[in-house]
């Protein structure tokens, strides 16, 4: 009979052991929003208008896409919004360049969108891959 008491009491203590960890857990995820990450940068850029805000591969810091002055960056933040990380974050098992991957795919161009309608065409017009070069005259 103390056995069953006694496994009866451990299986108790364990329960409440994992299901305290767990919601330790669940209350340590933090998210940054975007108008939190913006409003922690305005300290060094005034003009700063955030994109983008995702965790990164990096536990407790936030990777914060940004556009200021016209120019789109990338910087990393911590959950407590008090220290920012200006650099790339690569993978040393992997070898790949998080921050160049992100900095890409937020600098990406649709060439659909570009106007040519007062372009200065050189070579086929009905070419298969076309080059679009963006030049000040004075």
């Amino acid at each position: 009979m103390l056995k069953r008491m006694l496994r009866a009491l451990l299986a108790g203590a364990l329960l409440i052991l994992f299901i305290s960890a767990a919601f330790a857990e669940e209350a340590e995820q933090i998210t940054v929003t975007a108008a939190q990450a913006q409003e922690a940068l305005k300290a060094i850029l005034p003009d700063v208008k955030v994109i983008s805000t995702e965790p990164s591969v990096i536990a407790g810091v936030w990777e914060v896409a940004f556009i200021s002055r016209g120019d789109r960056g990338i910087v990393y933040i911590d959950e407590t919004r008090q220290n920012i990380f200006i650099g790339s974050i690569i993978g040393l098992t992997t070898g790949i360049n998080y921050t160049k991957k992100k900095f890409e795919s937020i600098n990406t161009v649709d060439f659909a969108s570009i106007s040519l309608e007062d372009s200065v065409i050189l070579g086929n017009p009905d070419a298969e891959h076309k080059v679009v070069v963006f030049d000040d005259p004075d």
